[in-house]
């Protein structure tokens, strides 16, 4: 199948020379590797919801958003990367999506290990980051402005690399507001290990 892609590119662009002929090689494989990863995550995904005890269903039916976590042996070496993860499971109604943080944020300091989400209509705020400043490395989830009528979102971490697994992760609440409207602070807090796992979000309704 590669070698008919590269037959077919050389056709298209009249590729005569043999350095043409390496690159168009070399590109085409870089994209049979990346899809050959995908698809080996999306069978550990989907393995590992089949293993949950229950919601086995409604995580496979969509998600409303995800995050893939690179955790590095050293600490300059973990990584959360924002777009990672959307092909493992299909979106469901109302997705939304996570993105770097801003300068201002991180005073101007490139953060790799934290991402954020802000749904200006809600008020409500995410922010997804790992801490190693302990014995142990937790991926840690910060939801702030979330209605107390509303149930939490849902949280499922899978670890993809090793022997993959999955887990529900509840949220505990920090904090609530007083009056007619209650808000909420919860935290989602997991203890991971050095590897690669996707972190995946499904909300009540679409509604984050």
């Amino acid at each position: 199948m590669l070698v008919d892609e590269v037959l077919v590119e050389m056709a298209r662009a009249d590729v005569r020379s043999t350095a043409q002929i390496d690159v168009k090689v070399e590109s085409l494989r870089r994209k049979f590797d990346s899809l050959r990863a995908i698809s080996a995550e999306r069978r550990a995904v989907i393995g590992s919801i089949r293993k949950l005890p229950v919601n086995q269903q409604d995580w496979l039916a969509g998600v409303q958003a995800s995050v893939k976590i690179v955790v590095g042996q050293a600490r300059n070496a973990t990584r959360i990367l924002a777009g990672a993860a959307a092909e493992l499971l299909p979106p469901g109604p109302g997705a939304w999506s996570f993105s770097a943080p801003s300068a201002v944020a991180t005073r101007g300091v490139e953060d790799h290990r934290r991402v954020e989400c802000h749904d200006p209509q809600s008020g409500v705020s995410w922010i997804v980051f790992i801490y190693d400043a302990g014995p142990q490395i937790r991926l840690v989830t910060e939801v702030n402005e979330f209605p107390a009528a509303r149930p939490p979102v849902a949280q499922l971490l899978v670890r993809l690399s090793g022997d993959p697994f999955a887990v529900e992760v509840k949220p505990e609440v920090m904090s609530e507001t007083t009056g007619a409207n209650p808000l909420r602070r919860l935290r989602y807090e997991a203890f991971v290990e050095p590897g690669d796992y996707a972190v995946f979000f499904k909300a009540a309704g679409g509604n984050r």
